[in-house]
């Protein structure tokens, strides 16, 4: 399970770990601090945090990086005071829930739509550019929309011949005579 449960005290010395895994899956970790622990770059976002709890006794949440071997983890955070049989904040009890995997994909999801929204853009440029284009060639509406319908069609069989030979390629007179044959408002494949 990526869930962790962790017991520190005021200094931060970590006192019981409970289904430790990942960075929290040292039993040695306990009697050690986070300094003792972890990198400068994890310790500017965790020590903050965790020193305002004891201070404060608010609740808080946060994500953190901690640089693991060879790896980064992602590590969704709760810390909530411990109190004292005196009602005075004794330490610290906190969960970590390892969203490494989730933050991973989500990252890869946002490449994948910054990627396909940069194509977008490209295709609807081309698309403006053959509208002009078209209608400058134009002596009507009607003349315009045959036009523009046949190019757009060509471009959208281009597509598809290099999808369908993706790993083959597509030679150029191929996609050529397509073009041609659509702007001329014959279908690929039939020889006028």
């Amino acid at each position: 399970s990526p869930f962790t449960v962790f017991l520190q005290d005021t200094n931060l010395k970590y006192t019981h770990l409970f289904n430790a895994h990942s960075s929290y899956d040292n039993i040695e970790d306990i009697g050690h601090t986070d300094s003792e622990l972890h990198s400068e770059a994890s310790l500017k976002q965790l020590l903050p945090v965790k020193e305002q709890v004891l201070e404060d006794g608010v609740p808080k949440e946060l994500e953190v990086t901690i640089d693991e071997e060879n790896r980064l983890g992602y590590y969704k955070i709760h810390l909530e005071p411990r109190y004292a049989s005196d009602d005075t904040i004794s330490g610290l009890i906190g969960t970590a829930v390892d969203i490494t995997d989730f933050r991973n994909e989500s990252q890869y999801q946002e490449i994948i739509l910054r990627e396909i929204t940069h194509r977008s853009k490209n295709i609807l440029t081309l698309l403006l550019s053959i509208a002009k284009q078209t209608a400058r060639r134009s002596d009507s509406v009607d003349n315009f929309l045959e036009n523009f319908q046949h190019r757009v069609h060509g471009m959208s069989a281009s597509f598809d011949m290099l999808r369908q030979r993706a790993e083959d390629g597509v030679l150029l007179c191929k996609m050529l005579e397509g073009q041609l044959h659509e702007d001329a408002g014959v279908p690929a494949g039939k020889n006028n």
